[in-house]
């Protein structure tokens, strides 16, 4: 498994992302087109996303804010692993990544 930092997604890379983001907080994002939303508007204001990758899947995300507070603190928002895969620490790779 290891992390990309990621300036610009592909669509496969979005609709990947968005899926496990879907699938892992369906309150917040109920449908697959409010987590590309968010996942594209991370992107478009500055910030951008660690990609968790084993083999040529997705397993989780964390998208990374623009600094904000004189550019010393990051916002790690959304941070989702997909859920076959949680519990291998994955989730701690993004932070330590990020």
């Amino acid at each position: 498994m290891n992390c990309k930092i990621k300036k610009r997604l592909n669509e496969s890379e979005i609709y990947k992302a968005a899926k496990i983001l879907s699938d892992s907080l369906p309150t917040g994002y109920p449908d697959l087109q409010e987590a590309k939303t968010e996942i594209t508007d991370i992107i478009e204001l500055g910030g951008i996303i660690c990609l968790a990758e084993h083999n040529v899947d997705i397993v989780g995300f964390g998208g990374l804010l623009k600094p904000i507070y004189s550019g010393r603190v990051f916002e790690l928002h959304p941070l989702v692993v997909r859920e076959d895969r949680r519990g291998q620490g994955i989730g701690r790779n993004i932070v330590f990544s990020a």
